[in-house]
């Protein structure tokens, strides 16, 4: 196991590893991504990502992340730990998962105690606290239950696919599909993971990314196609997730020999 406290003030890279990373939130500002998933770091949350799950940490300029890490390998966990808690791990290579807590004060507090560092032979208190947050994180984000609004959702997502290069708001999708503003609010995150923009703008981006690959037009029909009205925007976005601008993709891909149509966007999906 080793712990540390760490503070990013930009984007990390992509990365996996072989070991679960617990994260305890210190204070809010950016987010956890994965490629399926953006997850934003809220003061006391805790996200647990699995071993072989590549993620990175998303900051915005003039924005801070501070996290405490906890990493810990599943034997060691199995060492440790309760059958009953470790078999309640998601497993490796699934998606992270996250929890809010009723007394984050609490949960910090616990954070705090564990000592910084690489530990090989963690004290049995180390193991114990680990325990006793996992235990709380893992019950906290339960899957929920298949809810009232999903069939709706799916439709509603399928209906903004057929209109990405239009100004969709998300008061007109609610009065479309008979929600208030806030309802499908809730109920889109919970969905997808993503806020209502956070999915467009991601589907936006892997269009436009088919779009290049496939050779067709400039960088700026592919944005407009896609449904970005700002190219600055756009531009920021799609480093932003694909590490690198979007005439820089289109070089690559055309120097690796490109992508044929629907193959394109189907492999650029993240």
């Amino acid at each position: 196991m080793w712990c540390l406290d760490a503070q990013l003030f930009e984007p990390s890279p992509w990365h996996g590893h072989d070991v679960y990373e617990f994260v305890v939130v210190l204070a809010p500002g950016g987010m956890l991504s994965a490629r399926d998933g953006d997850w934003p770091l809220r003061t006391g949350d805790t996200l647990l990502v699995p071993p072989g799950r590549e993620h990175r940490f998303l900051v915005e300029a003039g924005e801070s992340i501070r996290v405490r890490l906890v990493c810990f390998t599943l034997p060691d966990a199995k060492a440790y730990l309760s059958p009953q808690l470790t078999g309640r791990l998601p497993p490796p290579g699934s998606r992270p998962t996250r929890a809010g807590h009723d007394h984050p004060e609490a949960l910090l507090g616990l954070a705090a105690t564990m000592r910084e560092g690489l530990n090989e032979a963690a004290a049995l208190s180390d193991w114990a606290t680990l325990g006793l947050m996992l235990s709380r994180h893992v019950e906290r984000s339960a899957p929920t239950p298949a809810g009232a609004y999903d069939a709706r959702l799916t439709a509603l997502i399928a209906w903004l696919d057929a209109h990405l290069d239009e100004a969709v708001t998300l008061e007109a999708a609610a009065s479309r599909f008979g929600m208030s503003r806030s309802l499908l609010s809730r109920e889109f995150r919970r969905h997808t993971g993503l806020s209502f923009v956070g999915h467009c703008n991601r589907r936006r981006l892997e269009r436009a990314a088919g779009l290049m690959a496939a050779g067709g037009g400039s960088v700026a029909e592919a944005a407009f196609a896609a449904g970005f009205a700002n190219l600055s925007h756009f531009h920021r976005q799609f480093k932003s997730v694909y590490g690198m601008t979007p005439a820089a993709f289109r070089r690559k891909i055309r120097d690796d020999g490109g992508l044929g149509g629907v193959a394109a966007e189907t492999a650029l999906r993240i």
